[in-house]
């Protein structure tokens, strides 16, 4: 009888009383925590630089003075799999984002430092090297803050990529298929499917945003496109590559009727990154993207890229992501 009764802990009723702000940083997808979020794309399509950009708004503070940042304040926690964040890159766009922002006062350089700096002890970045590093990682997260940086809130964990360990994970699950049941390895990190490794991943999140509701962003590899359907606002859509991932159910493209209650989270928007649109200069280099390495940064011109954004209520939105040297910002 008492398995009927909702139930929940102080720190549970705290954080769901507690006024959330929300995420204002994509024009017409009000972002809060709670909300979990997928970022899927091709291949240098922006998804690093639109983790920054919700990273940037996340630590820092809601204004300072007269100064309206419209930040959060609190802390972002990214689990760098593949170890494309760049801490320089990133401290570049967050001081020139401050610089945008604040006016010319005489003491204009000092308190933008302050600022800076202490937006940046409200970052943590992790490089976990296999999906039970990262499942132990995030388990241990609250505690691991708690101890070295008492009272900051985690505002948002950001996992780039969620598909890092894909085919190290492939080859790790046909080899426990060849073991007898008995002797697959167990422990507390153990996937609780063995054919699904993010399993564990997934259940040590559900208990993070059981007690802190920070807001999940998930970044996933664009590797099958969906070609049972057209492409939404010119954008392709991509199938689920990863087994056991969580799905946006009840919004469009579903790509399932059937819901597989063993995945403990949903999503509760799913944005799917285009192609980058690149300028071309009088002599027809491209530019605005290095060709070589992906990086949006590396010549002078913006570089451009579409998004669509669906949610559960069936509603479908877009913004533009614009990446030059010194700006990231959305449309």
């Amino acid at each position: 009888m008492l398995d009927d009764i909702h139930s929940e802990s102080l720190a549970q009723c705290l954080v769901r009383l507690r006024p959330q702000r929300q995420l204002t940083v994509l024009p017409s997808v009000p972002l809060t925590r709670g909300d979990i979020v997928e970022i899927q794309g091709p291949h240098t399509s922006g998804k690093s630089h639109l983790v920054y950009l919700l990273a940037i708004t996340c630590i820092l503070p809601p204004s300072h003075l007269d100064v309206i940042f419209d930040g959060w304040g609190h802390s972002a926690v990214v689990m760098d799999t593949d170890g494309s964040f760049s801490i320089a890159r990133f401290a570049h766009l967050l001081r020139q984002h401050i610089d945008r922002l604040f006016p010319n006062t005489y003491s204009r350089e000092q308190v933008m430092q302050e600022i800076f700096t202490a937006s940046l002890t409200r970052l943590h970045v992790f490089w976990p090297n296999s999906t039970s590093q990262l499942a132990a990682t995030i388990c241990h997260l609250p505690a691991h803050l708690a101890s070295k940086y008492p009272g900051q809130e985690i505002g948002m964990i950001a996992i780039d990529s969620m598909s890092a360990f894909h085919w190290q994970d492939r080859f790790t699950v046909e080899q426990l298929r060849q073991l007898p049941t008995s002797t697959i390895p167990g422990g507390i990190f153990a996937p609780s499917r063995p054919d699904a490794p993010l399993s564990s991943v997934l259940l040590a999140l559900q208990d993070i945003l059981k007690v802190h509701r920070s807001l999940v962003i998930l970044a996933n590899w664009g590797l099958n496109k969906n070609n049972t359907v057209p492409p939404v606002g010119g954008i392709m859509l991509y199938n689920q590559h990863l087994r056991q991932f969580p799905e946006l159910w009840g919004g469009p493209h579903t790509p399932s009727p059937v819901h597989d209650t063993s995945i403990p989270i949903t999503l509760t928007h799913r944005i799917t990154m285009g192609n980058p649109v690149v300028a071309q200069n009088r002599i027809g280099v491209i530019v605005g993207q290095d060709a070589d390495t992906g990086d949006h940064s590396a010549t002078g011109s913006p570089t451009v890229i579409h998004a669509v954004v669906h949610k559960k209520t069936d509603v479908t939105d877009y913004f533009t992501l614009c990446i030059s040297g010194d700006i990231v910002e959305a449309n």
